[in-house]
C-alpha cells in the first residue's frame, strides 16, 4: 500500500483504488487536536480530489478508534470566545466534508468511538465495527456542548428516542448493541449468530 503523503497525526495510504486514513496518536486513542483535524481535512480533500481514488475507509490505530477531543491539547486552554468558535467550526467542518466526499467513505471501527469520534464514524457512509467497538455520546459526561455531527447524525440513523437516550445519558455501548439498533451497518471478528454474542 502506497503512502500518499507524510503527516504527523494521521497516516495516508493507497491500495488499488481505496485510500485507507488512519488516526495515528494511539498513545492518546487517537484524540483529537488542532493537528489531526487539519490534516484530516487535507487528507479528506486530497482523496477527494483524487480520480485514482474510488473508495475511503477510515479506521484508527491502536485499540480506539477516536476516543474524542485530546483533553491535554492547548484547545482546552483557550479564553477567547472567538478563537475557540473557530477552532470548533473547523472540527465540525470534519465530519461535514466526509459527508459531501463524492466517494463512499467507510468507518472501519476497531475500537472506542466517542464524543468527535461517534461524529466522525457517523459521516461515513457505513460503518463496520469490530468486536472491541464501543460507541458513545459522552458529552454530558464531561458537562460540554456535542459537536462533530453526533447530534444531527444519531436520530436520523438510529430514530429520535434511541438518539436521546445516548444523548441524554452519556452511556457507551458495545459493538453488538450498536449493531442490534442500527448505528453499524455489521461487525466483524464476532460470531454473526446473536445466540452466540456474548
Amino acid at each position: 500500500m502506497e503512502v500518499l503523503m507524510e503527516y504527523t497525526s494521521i497516516v495516508l495510504k493507497q491500495d488499488e483504488g481505496v485510500a485507507k486514513i488512519v488516526l495515528n496518536r494511539p498513545e492518546i486513542m487517537n484524540g483529537v487536536d488542532q493537528t489531526m483535524c487539519d490534516e484530516l481535512l487535507a487528507a479528506i480533500d486530497q482523496v477527494a480530489r483524487d480520480h485514482e481514488v474510488k473508495t475511503v475507509i477510515l479506521t484508527g490505530s491502536g485499540r480506539a478508534f477516536c476516543a474524542g477531543g485530546n483533553l491535554g491539547s492547548s484547545i482546552y486552554t483557550i479564553k477567547d470566545p472567538r478563537e475557540l468558535g473557530d477552532i470548533i467550526l473547523k472540527f465540525g467542518q470534519v465530519p461535514i466534508n466526509m459527508r459531501n466526499m463524492p466517494k463512499p467513505v467507510i468507518a472501519m471501527v476497531n475500537g472506542a468511538a466517542v464524543g468527535a469520534g461517534l461524529g466522525f464514524a457517523l459521516a461515513c457512509d457505513i460503518i463496520i465495527a469490530s468486536d472491541k467497538a464501543r460507541f458513545g455520546h459522552v458529552y454530558l459526561n464531561l458537562g460540554v456542548q456535542s459537536d462533530c455531527g453526533a447530534t444531527y447524525f444519531l436520530p436520523r440513523l438510529i430514530g429520535v428516542s434511541k438518539a436521546c437516550a445516548l444523548i441524554f445519558t452519556g452511556d457507551i455501548i458495545d459493538a453488538a448493541e450498536a449493531e442490534r439498533i442500527g448505528l453499524v451497518n455489521q461487525g466483524w471478528a464476532w460470531p454473526k449468530n446473536p445466540s452466540t454474542r456474548g
